[in-house]
């Protein structure tokens, strides 16, 4: 069987001009289905976006600035500068360190009023800042600073031994050693300005006249960032006595030895020395004769 060859049909004009139109029909409408598509999509991508950002905006909306608010009222001068009414800003008694700098503290500047004790707190140290006091102290021109410097210590650590004070004193002279020409100054500075002074066995501690007036129920513990605690000799048989009674409301009954040790630790010491003894041995011999407790044998029993 023999195979013919076909001929290619020729088209008429028009023919081809209907086959081309039809072609480009076919080319639009697939063009407008992708564009549609693509555009739909880039439509609700949009439409998502546009709904998520209104819902956070929407929950920004709830919450009050809170942040901002309190920026404001920061860097706002004339509210945080300036005390509430009625309240008086009180000088502070120690140095102040700002960006590296030492701001000078007059010694002479009035420290913070002596609160009433009644019960366990924080004992403060008078700081004598970084300026020293011109002159030398037992100059007579220097006594009236001397009283004010004798006020202001007594009125932050009262009681305090009177060896503690006058060298705090000293401090604000620059002095490191004392001697008997400096005690007589302070001396009489204490006489002039009404403190009270208290002996306990060969030691004199120094008491406002409000605290000496009142009885007397605080004791100070140290600081937790105190580098050096009080020494017991520093420490008065009144605090020793009270503090002493703190620990018998825990334990009710303890042997006198467990008691002295147990109240020493309180004020940051940890030995029993025979100094350390003997001062705490003050201040329960005073919780005794004030009837706040009782013994019976060996043991001290709470009231």
């Amino acid at each position: 069987m023999k195979l013919r060859r076909c001929r290619p049909t020729k088209l008429s004009a028009r023919s081809r001009e209907g086959i081309s139109s039809s072609l480009s029909w076919e080319i639009r409408v697939s063009f407008l289905r992708q564009a549609f598509s693509s555009g739909s999509k880039r439509t609700m991508t949009s439409m998502k976006r546009t709904h998520q950002k209104a819902e956070n905006q929407g929950e920004e909306d709830l919450d009050p600035p809170v942040t901002i608010a309190n920026e404001q009222e920061t860097t706002n001068p004339t509210e945080s500068d300036s005390p509430p009414a009625g309240v008086v800003p009180v000088a502070s008694n120690t140095a102040t360190i700002e960006r590296g700098t030492a701001i000078e503290r007059d010694p002479l500047e009035p420290s913070l009023p002596h609160d009433e004790h009644l019960g366990r707190s924080i004992y403060k140290r008078f700081d004598p800042g970084v300026r020293k006091l011109d002159g030398e102290l037992h100059d007579p021109s220097n006594a009236q600073h001397v009283l004010d410097l004798v006020n202001n210590i007594a009125r932050l650590e009262a009681p305090i031994l009177f060896e503690s004070l006058y060298y705090t004193v000293a401090a604000c002279w620059g002095l490191q050693r004392t001697g008997s020409r400096v005690r007589d100054v302070v001396r009489q500075a204490i006489d002039r300005s009404g403190l009270v002074v208290r002996r306990i066995g060969q030691r004199d501690f120094i008491w406002t006249k409000e605290l000496a007036e009142s009885t007397y129920e605080g004791f100070r513990v140290p600081d937790a960032q105190e580098p050096k605690p009080r020494k017991a000799q520093e420490i008065s048989a009144d605090e020793f006595a009270n503090a002493a009674a703190h620990v018998l409301e825990q334990h009710i009954s303890m042997d006198v030895e467990d008691l002295a040790r147990e109240t020493a630790n309180i004020f940051g010491i940890r030995r029993l020395g025979t100094n350390v003894r003997a001062a705490v041995d003050e201040g329960i011999a005073l919780l005794k004769q004030q009837d706040r407790c009782r013994e019976e044998g060996s043991n001290i029993i709470a009231p």
